[in-house]
């Protein structure tokens, strides 16, 4: 996933349980948690490179509801890994977040 995001141009940061277990709190899970701040549209060219690189990928697109700005899910086999977009310019707030 990393390269991924890189060809966005997008930092990520790893967050959820795995991000706990490294400052030492154990909690279960079965997936990986990776947050970014990105347009929406660059978000759906993350995952749009990833199905062209044959992954199963499901894109949930914001509304202005929403404080994220959308999420996408990636299989590696089995394995998930959310990607977790904290910038969504068209909540009810206004503005990003």
């Amino acid at each position: 996933m990393a390269g991924f995001l890189a060809a966005e141009g997008a930092d990520f940061a790893l967050i959820g349980a795995w991000a706990m277990l490294v400052h030492g709190y154990d909690r279960p899970t079965d997936d990986l948690d990776l947050g970014v701040v990105i347009d929406l549209q660059d978000l759906r060219d993350v995952a749009q490179r990833a199905r062209i690189a044959g992954l199963r990928v499901e894109l949930r697109e914001p509304d202005h509801l929403d404080p994220l700005g959308g999420v996408v899910d990636v299989w590696f086999e089995e394995q998930l890994v959310q990607i977790v977009n904290f910038r969504n310019s068209a909540n009810a707030m206004g503005g990003d977040l």
